[in-house]
């Protein structure tokens, strides 16, 4: 992971902020490729049709204005028409990325590039990770020192661990695993998880066995079990542990897909003060740990 990103951005100073998010997660010599949606030939309202023709010229020399920002990476700028969600995850599939990053949601009155709409549609259609910040969330150290991963005990979830291993060995990062358990159970039946829902009573010892079999890999984890919201709970947890990143799945359960990403992960990503990666991991593929899958 890492090795491969795709960025896109919309030209305003607030989608920047990712760019730093990506600066403290990307490994020396990644490549990181920058995208920009230029309109379609159809001219905005009080624009020519001749005023389109240097608009991919334009937007190009912006994105390579911000490659400073990224110096110890590589890659390529890409300027391209299209539906924003559609060319994100065409052109993450073109370049065969390992993550995209974005931000969420631009403020009221800004370009709709990044309003929740399109991050909802790339990560519930994506099967790749993806690292969303907030805009004008800076982060609070130049590196990432801790993750934070929310787990539920399904297997479904587990995916979001094969992104977190290597990142958190790269970069020697903490990995504080946690489960909450809620006074409120998902109304998804249990057949629409892969495997066994665990017991409660054996919830402690699972995800600290999780955390025991991370340490023996050469990482530096622990678990904590928590009681009440679910997503209260995961945003105080970030927040006292100062963690860096919040890592989690959501999920499209089949005949269940919500409209958005999944209540717990939507309510996280509205809410946190700092960036969240998220997977919606393939549900055909086998995993042999517990994650989060709201």
């Amino acid at each position: 992971m890492t090795r491969r990103i795709l960025v896109p951005l919309d030209g305003t100073p607030e989608t920047e902020t990712v760019l730093e998010e990506v600066r403290r997660i990307a490994a020396p010599g990644a490549e990181v490729h920058l995208l920009h949606a230029v309109p379609t030939p159809t001219p905005p309202v009080g624009m020519s049709p001749t005023g389109l023709l240097g608009l991919p010229e334009q937007a190009l020399a912006y994105l390579e204005s911000l490659r400073a920002r990224l110096p110890d990476c590589r890659g390529l700028n890409h300027a391209r028409p299209g539906n924003p969600a559609e060319l994100i995850l065409s052109t993450a599939l073109e370049l065969n990325v390992d993550l995209i990053a974005m931000c969420t949601h631009a403020r009221k009155g800004l370009p709709r590039w990044f309003v929740g709409s399109v991050a909802d549609a790339v990560v519930r259609r994506s099967r790749l990770p993806v690292l969303l910040a907030r805009p004008g969330a800076s982060p609070a150290r130049p590196q990432v020192r801790r993750i934070l991963v929310p787990l539920d005990g399904t297997e479904h979830s587990a995916a979001i661990l094969d992104s977190v291993r290597p990142l958190a060995a790269r970069l020697r990062a903490e990995v504080a695993l946690l489960h909450v358990e809620s006074a409120v159970r998902d109304p998804a039946p249990q057949w629409a998880f892969h495997g066994p829902v665990p017991a409660r009573g054996s919830v402690e010892q699972r995800f600290q066995e999780l955390a025991d079999g991370l340490e023996e890999e050469g990482l530096v984890a622990y678990a904590a079990v928590a009681h009440g919201d679910v997503s209260a709970e995961i945003l105080g947890r970030a927040r006292s542990l100062d963690a860096d990143l919040i890592a989690m799945t959501t999920h499209a359960r089949s005949g269940l897909e919500r409209a958005v990403m999944g209540s717990v992960a939507e309510r996280v990503l509205r809410n946190a003060d700092r960036a969240v990666l998220l997977h919606r991991p393939d549900r055909r593929q086998p995993h042999d740990g517990g994650g989060h899958d709201e």
